[in-house]
């Protein structure tokens, strides 16, 4: 039920909109050699190095949430439950928590995060 959060997976559908964007440039664009013929690497660069920024800005928003909340943040949207009971559901976004699994899940997946 607790698995890797809807914010960590959203860095996939980032990079498949970075190669949709990148087929769509090399077959409109005015630009056709540059993406055909030799300009793999410089091309690719930029996107590249743009979604593994975003992904590391993302990532470090999450750590600082969970940790302003001590590790009691929903696993959904980062809301803080701290103070609430120990079982129910996020006052935020309606996701049923567990404090017992939110707190390792956050540990485990912080833990195994890229940056």
């Amino acid at each position: 039920m607790y698995n890797i959060p809807k914010l960590l997976r959203r860095g996939g559908v980032a990079i498949f909109a970075t190669w949709a964007v990148y087929e769509y440039l090399a077959v409109h664009s005015p630009w056709k050699q540059a993406f055909i013929f030799g300009g793999w690497g410089y091309t690719m660069a930029i996107p590249v190095v743009a979604v593994l920024a975003w992904t590391g800005l993302r990532i470090n928003y999450i750590r600082r949430k969970v940790k302003a909340a001590d590790g009691l943040a929903c696993l959904e949207c980062l809301y803080c439950l701290r103070g609430l009971e120990p079982c129910g559901k996020c006052p935020e976004c309606g996701t049923p928590y567990d404090i017992k699994v939110v707190v390792p899940t956050w540990t485990r997946v912080l833990r195994n995060a890229p940056f």
